[in-house]
């Protein structure tokens, strides 16, 4: 599965699912583009918000949360079924993956 770049008229749609991994990013993150292609490359749905980019207001507003957890990009947030079940920053593959062990 590739990833998905999602603004505010999609990622309601996308956090909805059963397990999804939702990656914040910004323009300039040197990180963030490997970490995404390999995540992408993995068998769960993994979309991309990028807070630098028009369109990503109300996502900031429903999760006031990542301004302060958010310090490290990329930022990863496990969802399920709408709820935020964990997070972590930075570009740990590793972790990510144990969340679908």
């Amino acid at each position: 599965m590739a990833a998905e770049i999602l603004d505010d008229d999609t990622w309601p749609e996308f956090v909805s699912q059963k397990e999804a991994v939702l990656i914040l990013s910004r323009n300039n993150c040197e990180n963030c583009g490997p970490f995404v292609k390999e995540l992408g490359s993995k068998d769960f749905p993994v979309g991309v918000i990028i807070l630098d980019k028009p369109g990503t207001v109300g996502f900031k507003a429903a999760y006031p949360r990542i301004a302060v957890e958010a310090s490290v990009l990329p930022f990863s947030i496990l969802f399920s079924r709408g709820e935020w079940l964990d997070s972590v920053m930075g570009a740990r593959v590793g972790t990510i993956l144990e969340w679908f062990e």
